[in-house]
């Protein structure tokens, strides 16, 4: 059998727990109702976790009671660190609806189920999605060898050949399967199910707490679900449209996200906290130490999933951030605490982050780390053309109507001679 049900499981509850037992307390922070701390607690944990579990790993072998002592650890620091309730960030009236949690948990499974293999007679069925979670070996590979990973994929003589990429989510599926003694694709399998499911609970979460109004969290949960107009566009039209668009990767929905760059989409969940954690600590007078401190461990792990979503994406918006309170923060003479608060969370950033940014630092001078070009939105069009097409025609066919989300089961088929077949064109993606 090539994955094993009851790891899978264990490999989803060990991140959950994890995350719950360190992101609880730090909640505090954020949300005032305990029933919403809960659901957003694992999201926040985890996003403590990920980044501080790399470095120290890095220095210590990767091992499962060792991975156990760092949760705990985490988990009392945490504790320590919220002794005394805090000002939150929202207070949010009211309960969370379980019926909510259970269509949530279900909606979490879609993603899941779409990297799991499905057996079809002798052969195995796997869905198009299958093409980004290749890289299932740098789990393997973390757990085999420690971090920081090599190369799974290529090796060169006379050289460390260690792998440059933003591995972070890999590591916390390597933790999880050094836990439960899961093989990588189970880790795989299970913590694509949980980023989906942190992300859902902690977009439920905001939508409640912003609107005052628990229905806001259902239409969340709906506008998660729904797949790009694009698809339903060209299947109707037949292939003239489908020529006239361009092949490049547009702007896919939640549900293609999750099901295929999980690590991108955790790293938005963090990149998400991390813009409430810097909102709390510019706009609320009090604790901006400890909120540094939390909010430095975030961005870290945020920026080790995803160097794009996490890294370029932070920078841009939580300088704007800033901006918006500066005049608040003069204004009630706050300017010192907030400096230091800062600058706890930059310092702790660095620190959880240093193994990543020496390995990625070391390309500078090498390679191109940044490209800019124009999106081609047609086939064979101008530049200004293309960027019209991409305010007038991409946005509407990629977030237009809604569209149900369907995988195409049978674009990779492996049979028991373990030969590949490609049935569907590959495309390229958007946060690779």
């Amino acid at each position: 059998m090539l994955v094993r049900l009851p790891f899978i499981l264990a490999s989803a509850a060990a991140p959950l727990s994890a995350g719950f037992a360190i992101g609880f307390p730090l909640t505090a922070y954020l949300e005032r109702n305990p029933k919403f701390r809960a659901i957003i607690a694992p999201g926040l944990g985890l996003a403590v976790f990920g980044a501080i579990a790399t470095s120290a790993f890095s220095a210590v072998p990767l091992r499962g009671p060792l991975v156990v002592v760092l949760v705990a650890a985490l988990a009392i620091a945490a504790r320590w660190r919220a002794q005394k309730p805090p000002e939150p960030l929202f207070v949010t009236a009211g309960d969370v609806q379980l019926s909510w949690i259970l269509a949530a948990v279900l909606l979490c499974l879609a993603p899941a189920l779409a990297v799991a293999p499905q057996r079809y007679g002798a052969g195995v069925g796997l869905a198009n999605v299958i093409y980004d979670h290749a890289k299932v070996p740098i789990i393997d590979e973390i757990v085999n060898n420690g971090l920081p990973p090599h190369n799974p994929f290529f090796s060169e003589a006379h050289s460390p050949n260690l792998l440059t990429y933003y591995y972070v989510w890999y590591a916390i599926a390597a933790c999880a399967s050094a836990v439960t003694g899961a093989t990588g694709w189970e880790s795989e399998i299970a913590l694509t199910g949980v980023t989906a499911l942190v992300s859902i609970l902690t977009i439920g979460w905001l939508a409640v707490a912003r609107s005052g109004n628990f229905v806001a969290a259902w239409w969340a949960l709906a506008l998660l679900s729904i797949g790009a107009l694009r698809k339903t566009v060209v299947y109707v039209s037949g292939p003239w449209i489908d020529g006239w668009l361009s092949r490049e990767h547009g702007l896919e929905t939640w549900i293609y996200q999750a099901a295929w760059v999980p690590q991108h989409l955790l790293s938005a969940t963090f990149a998400l906290l991390g813009v409430l954690l810097t909102v709390r600590l510019l706009s609320v007078s009090s604790e901006q130490p400890r909120v540094g401190v939390v909010l430095g461990a975030v961005v870290a792990t945020a920026y080790g999933c995803s160097t794009w979503v996490g890294g370029i994406g932070l920078l841009a918006v939580l300088p704007l951030a800033a901006l918006l309170c500066a005049y608040d923060i003069c204004a009630e003479r706050r300017l010192a605490r907030v400096v230091q608060g800062l600058t706890l969370a930059v310092a702790i950033a660095l620190l959880s982050a240093a193994v990543l940014l020496y390995q990625q630092f070391a390309l500078v001078g090498k390679t191109h780390l940044i490209a800019v070009w124009m999106f081609p939105v047609f086939a064979e069009s101008s530049s200004i053309a293309n960027f019209l097409g991409y305010w007038s025609v991409l946005l509407l066919l990629d977030f237009g109507p809604l569209s149900p989300p369907c995988w195409r089961r049978n674009c990779f088929t492996v049979s028991s001679s373990t030969t590949i077949s490609g049935g569907g064109s590959y495309s390229s993606l958007l946060w690779r």
